[in-house]
């Protein structure tokens, strides 16, 4: 009996190291999978071999509050650097770069174009003055929002990405666009341009 039990262990224990093995064999080098590596959805663009980071993907990939997590991951507040902020055609097109507030480390660069006349007015007000993140500002209205995601690509930093990222340029940057939407109606665009070494310098990660 006791051999019994081994045995029926042993098969057991192969069957799931081959499931195991033939996962991982998956995940790594069949054709038309992503170049970004395991677990990166295919149809990602090609133009770097640069893997984003598991918290860089995080960020690429949430349909939630970029902001709030980057806070979270670097324990402190984040601030908004508005570069240009002009309305066009009822439109507000806001440039701008998300920094650390306590030490002015830069985060990530934003263009958006937001149609101002979908909003109240103590939103727009909010956003005409340019301080504050765009989720937050819609957040505080109580706007029901959903986000649609397009896939991230990969690319090279530009001179705009060096002077303002402090990157080099040429080296790999990420960027996603998406759309928030509110009762079947676009509200904004927004495409968001990470350096591929956003968590890299972090040397202490905040207690939880």
């Amino acid at each position: 009996m006791q051999f019994s039990q081994d045995q029926s262990r042993a098969e057991a224990t192969a069957r799931m190291g081959y499931r195991t093995a033939g996962f991982r064999r998956r995940d790594t080098g069949q054709a038309g999978r992503s170049p970004f590596g395991v677990g990166a959805p295919a149809g990602r663009s090609s133009r770097t071999t640069a893997a984003p980071s598991l918290p860089l993907r995080m960020l690429l990939n949430t349909d939630g509050s970029v902001t709030r997590l980057l806070e979270a991951s670097f324990g402190a507040r984040v601030a908004v650097e508005t570069q240009t902020n002009t309305v066009v055609d009822g439109r507000l097109r806001r440039s701008a770069v998300l920094r650390l507030a306590s030490d002015g480390r830069p985060l990530l660069r934003a263009s958006s174009e937001i149609a101002l006349e979908c909003l109240p007015a103590s939103a727009r007000q909010a956003l005409l003055t340019g301080e504050r993140p765009i989720g937050t500002v819609l957040r505080e209205a109580r706007l029901e929002t959903r986000r649609e995601l397009t896939p991230y690509n990969s690319d090279t930093a530009t001179a705009e990405d060096a002077a303002e990222l402090g990157v080099v340029q040429g080296s790999p940057v990420f960027e996603r666009t998406y759309r928030i939407v509110s009762r079947g109606r676009r509200l904004a665009t927004i495409t968001e341009r990470f350096p591929a070494s956003l968590f890299e310098a972090a040397q202490t990660w905040p207690d939880p």
